[in-house]
């Protein structure tokens, strides 16, 4: 017979992993972003929940979990939470970046994906270039620069407020501190 805090236990798990938006990849198959077939640990689950004998049931998810922990353990699985998400998102703004369904190929909510064409942050770092290009450091750590940087822009310093919105074809327009923004890239 079965214990009721065992049977709960797999509950949980399966609720705990299936609802709480956790984003999942393998290393071996990148999850597609219209893809319709789930990885192969999610379909397990989705086979103990429909399974209806409460014994076969518990092994079924005793089975599952541990093959899950497993490819965690060995590297294989990697369960990310939307937060880090958002915060890996972030920090790679600017660069291109191939679409494997884990950075927001999936996103239903239209604001967070409009989120992603924008990057409100803050200058950290100013130098100059050669050539009269300007190199700007964000507080996240990326590194853009603005070629052939205007003289209007000359008197900028770390602490201003950096607008950075995307353009089409891989531009990128910087906005610093409401001023009309100029074309630069991502070199860091």
């Amino acid at each position: 017979m079965i214990s009721t805090s065992r049977l709960k236990k797999a509950k949980l798990l399966s609720l705990g992993i299936l609802v709480t938006g956790l984003t999942v990849s393998t290393a071996q198959a990148p999850l597609q972003a219209k893809q319709k077939d789930d990885n192969h640990y999610l379909q397990e689950l989705r086979t103990c929940q429909a399974e209806t004998q409460a014994d076969e049931r518990l092994a079924c998810f005793d089975k599952a979990a541990n093959a899950l922990v497993n490819a965690a353990d060995s590297g294989d699985l990697t369960i990310v939470d939307r937060e880090k998400v958002r915060d890996t998102r972030r920090k790679l703004f600017g660069f291109s970046i191939p679409d494997f369904g884990i950075f927001g190929g999936h996103v239903k909510d239209r604001k967070e994906e409009n989120e992603f064409k924008q990057l409100d942050t803050t200058i950290a770092k100013v130098r100059y270039g050669p050539r009269g290009s300007l190199i700007l450091t964000t507080q996240e750590g990326a590194v853009w620069e603005i070629s052939d940087a205007p003289t209007r822009l000359r008197s900028i310093r770390a602490g201003q407020k950096l607008e950075i919105r995307k353009g089409v074809l891989n531009s990128y327009f910087l906005r610093i501190n409401g001023q009309p923004g100029v074309k630069g890239q991502r070199i860091g």
